[in-house]
């Protein structure tokens, strides 16, 4: 199961209450983070956002995957080069874009 987010704001988002959904059911998804979706890094702690990645990261051990192209990720977080997210999202049974 994959959740990739590429946009910012309200869909990125959603696309963490969709992986923070997915986690706490019996099917974790893992998330990658690609383009302006790589805002989510920077959200604030006390942020909605900010809460649902230490959730994902903390709390469940979901993988968070940042593409490679951005220069410093939070503990936890995963870099990998576009080629080889888009490529791990293509395999996963499961697919949701935001």
């Amino acid at each position: 199961m994959a959740v990739l987010i590429r946009h910012g704001g309200e869909r990125a988002l959603q696309g963490l209450r969709t992986a923070l959904s997915l986690s706490l059911g019996d099917r974790p998804a893992a998330v990658y983070l690609v383009r302006e979706g790589l805002e989510v890094l920077g959200a604030a702690a006390e942020s909605e956002t900010g809460r649902c990645l230490a959730t994902l990261l903390d709390d469940l051990g979901t993988e968070v995957v940042a593409d490679s192209a951005t220069q410093a990720v939070p503990p936890g977080v995963a870099r990998r080069p576009l080629a080889r997210i888009l490529g791990e999202v293509g395999r996963a049974s499961f697919q949701q874009t935001f």
